[in-house]
């Protein structure tokens, strides 16, 4: 893997009880799409359009609940041996995520919302550089 692949890039500060689903395509807006790889808690039917809208391959765990449509069929697909492949490739990320937190610590302690965004980027900043 190169360098640039582990650089985060983008980043949204939420609330600790944020769900994580709607800050997908904040995310993703500014950026050029090729393959999306995310967990089950990103298979929204807006998530998953909006990759597909800019020329992305959505690799999202599907919840089993799918009944058809769009999420059935990308649920029927994701069964298949190459697409397990490819979204394996989601351990690179988490293995990111796994090392971030070992490098710069995974809580922040503050009493403003404020001061712990702008201490949560400047951990970003430290660890692009320790990288």
């Amino acid at each position: 893997m190169d360098i640039d692949s582990q650089l985060i890039t983008n980043a949204i500060v939420t609330k600790w009880h944020a769900n994580d689903s709607p800050y997908l395509i904040p995310l993703l807006e500014e950026e050029k799409i090729e393959e999306v790889y995310a967990d089950k808690g990103y298979d929204s039917l807006l998530n998953i359009r909006f990759v597909l809208s800019r020329g992305g391959k959505p690799y999202i765990a599907i919840r089993e609940n799918a009944h058809r449509g769009l999420r059935r069929r990308l649920l029927e697909k994701s069964k298949s041996e190459e697409w397990k492949k490819k979204y394996s490739h989601r351990n690179v990320v988490e293995s990111v995520f796994h090392s971030f937190k070992r490098v710069v610590g995974d809580y922040i302690f503050s009493y403003s919302f404020s001061s712990a965004f702008k201490l949560l980027l400047f951990k970003v900043l430290a660890y692009d550089l320790y990288i």
